[in-house]
């Protein structure tokens, strides 16, 4: 099994969905989307335009071993909630040995954790089609991950977003797929 990171890998993206909403608070502007991407990946694939998508559930990456991948996710503002505090699911416990066997958990307890909370709030998930995330070198996450947004969503640096129609910010990235609310100033 895997070392118990899942209560404060879920602590830091309530911590965060928290920053989200208090600058929805001051800027009166709501997010329609979240962007949940670990800091230490990257996305090596362009993603489909998020104005397609469907909003009446979270899109994940269509990986075999695991029902709600827990590292990236394109969350609709509806969904946010449930998803940026998983640790509800066992009151922040981490999973005992007795647990995974009760759930049936093949893969990691933060998948299995993260999909049995979601499946408690009958939050759909919907795959999608080509995600290839690689891992990140620490000197290039080092700009964008300070204390307060190591497991933000929106919007990192990266290389494999470096095309036309992409606008650079301040350490920050627009995406013309993520739509409205995803410009630098707004993040």
């Amino acid at each position: 099994m895997w070392p118990p990171s899942c209560r404060p890998q879920f602590d830091k993206l309530a911590r965060c969905y928290q920053q989200a909403l208090e600058d929805e608070r001051q800027s009166g502007r709501k997010f329609d989307w979240f962007v949940r991407l670990r800091p230490d990946l990257e996305l090596a694939d362009a993603l489909p335009d998020i104005r397609a998508l469907r909003t009446d559930g979270i899109h994940v990456p269509n990986f075999y071993w695991s029902y709600a991948y827990d590292s990236f996710a394109l969350v609709p503002q509806a969904f946010a909630a449930v998803y940026f505090n998983t640790n509800e699911y066992t009151n922040g416990r981490c999973f005992s040995p007795d647990d995974y066997r009760r759930l049936g958990c093949r893969m990691g307890g933060c998948h299995c954790r993260l999909k049995h909370h979601l499946l408690n709030h009958s939050v759909p998930l919907y795959k999608l089609p080509q995600v290839t995330l690689s891992a990140a070198t620490p000197s290039a996450l080092q700009p964008w991950c300070e204390d307060g947004i190591d497991h933000l969503w929106i919007c990192r640096q990266s290389e494999a977003f470096q095309r036309p129609g992409v606008q650079s910010g301040t350490g920050w990235q627009a995406f013309p797929w993520l739509g409205r609310n995803s410009s630098s100033s707004e993040l």
